[in-house]
């Protein structure tokens, strides 16, 4: 019955089938270390994401010359030359109405980010415009 009614919702088709395999929604923190250890760790952790993404641009903007850029794979397709560029508006939509899912191979996760916006949104933003200006997209991206 449970089942039935979630219809098409696969998200509460998901919470439903957890619950009746018994598994639980509670956060478990590790155990074993103090609450101000354990917030360091969450700290360094982070600081240590935004240090490498920093190092990556770096790394990738002084191995380019930023006048002459070719991409690795040449492009094949129609080349779309005429566009605006995305304002700061426009990208703070699209990452507000982003799905909050995230993976660990993401450099920050999605609810963090938006948490974040208003901080990050201008370097976002001129990344996405220089990338469309450039008809380019580092590989570490």
């Amino acid at each position: 019955m449970k089942v039935e009614s979630c219809g098409r919702d696969m998200k509460n088709l998901m919470k439903v089938t957890r619950h009746l395999m018994g598994e639980t929604t509670d956060v478990v923190l590790p155990s074993g270390k103090p609450a101000n250890v354990l917030a360091q760790d969450f700290s360094d952790f982070f600081v240590e994401k935004v240090e490498g993404i920093r190092s990556d641009i770096a790394r990738t903007k002084s191995h380019q010359q930023t006048d002459n850029v070719v991409p690795e794979t040449p492009f094949s397709g129609e080349q779309f030359s005429n566009f605006s560029v995305a304002s700061d508006m426009e990208i703070a939509k699209i990452i507000r109405n982003s799905p909050n899912k995230s993976c660990e191979l993401d450099p920050i996760p999605t609810w963090l980010m938006k948490d974040c916006l208003n901080e990050l949104l201008p370097l976002i933003t001129k990344i996405i415009n220089t990338s469309l200006e450039k008809a380019y997209v580092p590989p570490v991206f």
